[in-house]
């Protein structure tokens, strides 16, 4: 069995997935939907499997330098029901804000 999260809160994550695909492109990143670059560093973000009660999206971000072979938590993000990014990067706060 899946996960499950409202429509607004699925409508932030796929602008935040828009939004890491053009952080991407800028960097000539590879094609992985969940991997996003800022301030020249490359990151990727997890999705927490468990089911928020408001209906939001939790995960984890984590720092990955292009050629190695390790990656390290960095931070936690958090899309609440009603969509708004409450926690996470400047990244996901202006894709939740349409910019």
């Amino acid at each position: 069995m899946g996960w499950s999260c409202s429509r607004a809160a699925d409508r932030t994550i796929d602008a935040i997935e828009t939004a890491c695909s053009r952080s991407r492109l800028e960097n000539k990143g590879d094609a992985v939907s969940n991997v996003f670059y800022t301030n020249g560093k490359r990151y990727f973000y997890e999705i927490s499997r468990r089911d928020q009660p408001d209906g939001g999206i939790a995960g984890a971000i984590f720092l990955s330098p292009p050629d190695v072979d390790w990656c390290r938590k960095v931070g936690t993000f958090r899309i609440d029901g009603a969509g708004r990014v409450v926690r996470g990067p400047a990244l996901f706060k202006r894709a939740a804000r349409g910019g």
